[in-house]
């Protein structure tokens, strides 16, 4: 597996992936299945805000394959909050990671790497 920075090509793979979970399950909070060209614009906006957008690819055979991705965005747009990020990756600067609940394999991964539960978001 190789995990490298995404590209605009990367854009149909990562819609397929997330309009999978948009599909089935609740996690995503999104109603509708969105389009590659919206997750092309995404990954642009990440970039020029100077966050990563992330695949990781199943390099294994004649071609690689995007199995999965993760990104950086701000958590709020308040000054104390400019260092900080939501996020399921680690990173250099604070990271907050949304798990909607219950999910005790995300929950136990988060831990795993290191994260400390803070306050859960009750709404």
């Amino acid at each position: 597996m190789t995990i490298r920075l995404a590209h605009s090509s990367d854009a149909t793979s990562i819609d397929e992936i997330y309009n999978y979970y948009i599909a089935n399950t609740a996690v995503t909070f999104e109603e509708n299945p969105i389009s590659a060209l919206d997750i092309e614009t995404q990954i642009e906006e990440t970039k020029t805000k100077g966050l990563p957008w992330l695949v990781a690819e199943d390099d294994r055979g004649n071609s690689a394959e995007v199995i999965g991705y993760a990104y950086a965005s701000k958590w709020k747009g308040r000054c104390p909050y400019r260092h900080s990020v939501e996020v399921t990756v680690y990173l250099s600067h604070a990271a907050i990671g949304g798990i909607s609940l219950p999910n005790e394999a995300s929950v136990a991964l988060h831990e795993k790497l290191g994260i400390k539960k803070s306050p859960t978001l009750k709404k």
